[in-house]
């Protein structure tokens, strides 16, 4: 039977685990479903846009964080514009859709979340 010292040690390592690299692996987990259901719903027409993508897990002194979306300079019109153009093939292909980015976290979060938590973080 392991000793008190022992015991503490590996609680102590499954800790440091918890909060570094299980902790990113749930943050790039999350930030690929995301990417994943947002580029079902974002607009093509050149591919410039959903080249874009970009997604980064960092952590700072207040602790994790990510960071993802599209950075083509005209990404945050394009996620605002009404829709109007929807089915015209003017830029907005039949499964494109206005908000996609704000859609695709929404979904995530309502449907995938809990078993990337577990998934990440069972011991």
């Amino acid at each position: 039977m392991a000793d008190f010292d022992e015991i503490n040690q590996r609680f102590k390592e499954a800790l440091r685990e918890l909060e570094t690299s299980r902790t990113e692996k749930f943050l790039t987990d999350i930030m690929d479903a995301v990417e994943t259901d947002a580029k079902s719903m974002t607009p093509v027409d050149t591919s410039n846009l959903i080249n874009s993508w970009f997604a980064n897990a960092a952590r700072d002194t207040s602790g994790w964080f990510g960071e993802f979306g599209y950075g083509a300079e005209y990404a945050i019109y394009v996620h605002e514009a009404p829709g109007t153009l929807l089915g015209t093939g003017l830029a907005w292909n039949p499964d494109a859709e206005p908000k996609f980015l704000e859609k695709a976290v929404q979904n995530v979060f309502a449907t995938d979340l809990n078993a990337i938590i577990e998934r990440q973080y069972r011991l």
